[in-house]
């Protein structure tokens, strides 16, 4: 029996979780849902007594909810997809692709869900009127999700495997709508921005415009990279262009 009683804690995600060595995660930590909640005290009250009587120490395996999955995978994707130490575009497309998971199925033992529950989902992200490409996005950023709870096996491991039968939607599927194309600017909107810039910046706005340019193609742009076998015009911002 190991009489160490585990600190309620708060994580960053906004979890309530406890550490314990005898707790058979990979981390040694159980997630009991929003910290300061009263759903998150009570379970923070029964862990503490199967830690008490040794039931932890026992176990061989830890069925888990998904939410708290959900905030083991977040902890390792806030390093993992991370940009200079902070967290990237990628770790915050994860979460909010796993909130209507966390919110619907919360609850639900992580071996419990199926494709049948990520189909409902799916529909659910059609009910919100989400454009196709995303929700077939973040249907896919949810399969991985699991794909990582199998890597750790935290899950059964044919779960992966079973949701693959989910495909992503079809376009003109379920009327959902299809993403509105993204526009360039004109020369007019350009050419409002000009006069705020460095003669450098001038340079590069006008070359990506004109050019059809890249934004990293500009940037790397050498003096070699431009043909000056003809002459042209000497270039100014009250240009007529």
């Amino acid at each position: 029996m190991n009489d160490k009683v585990p600190t309620y804690r708060r994580h960053p995600n906004g979890q309530a979780f406890i550490y314990h060595a005898s707790i058979p995660t990979a981390d040694h930590r159980l997630y009991l849902g929003k910290h300061g909640s009263d759903e998150s005290k009570q379970r923070y009250a029964e862990a503490v007594t199967r830690i008490l009587t040794g039931d932890f120490a026992t176990s061989t395996a830890s069925p888990q909810s998904i939410l708290e999955l959900i905030a083991q995978y977040l902890t390792w994707a806030e390093r993992y997809y991370a940009t200079n130490g902070k967290p990237g575009r990628e770790f915050y497309s994860m979460k909010y692709s796993l909130d209507p998971l966390a919110s619907i199925y919360g609850s639900t033992m992580a071996n419990d869900f199926g494709p049948r529950k990520l189909s409902a989902i799916q529909v659910h992200l059609v009910s919100r009127d989400l454009c196709r490409t995303t929700i077939n996005g973040r249907i896919g950023r949810i399969k991985r999700f699991f794909r990582w709870c199998c890597k750790n096996e935290l899950v059964d491991a044919e779960l992966y495997a079973k949701l693959q039968a989910v495909e992503g939607l079809k376009i003109g599927q379920f009327d959902v709508r299809e993403a509105e194309r993204v526009q360039p600017v004109t020369w007019d909107t350009v050419k409002q921005l000009i006069p705020f810039l460095s003669p450098t910046l001038e340079a590069m706005v006008t070359a990506q415009f004109w050019c059809g340019l890249r934004p990293g193609e500009v940037t790397i742009m050498r003096r070699c990279d431009i043909d000056r076998s003809e002459s042209v015009a000497p270039w100014h911002r009250n240009s007529a262009l």
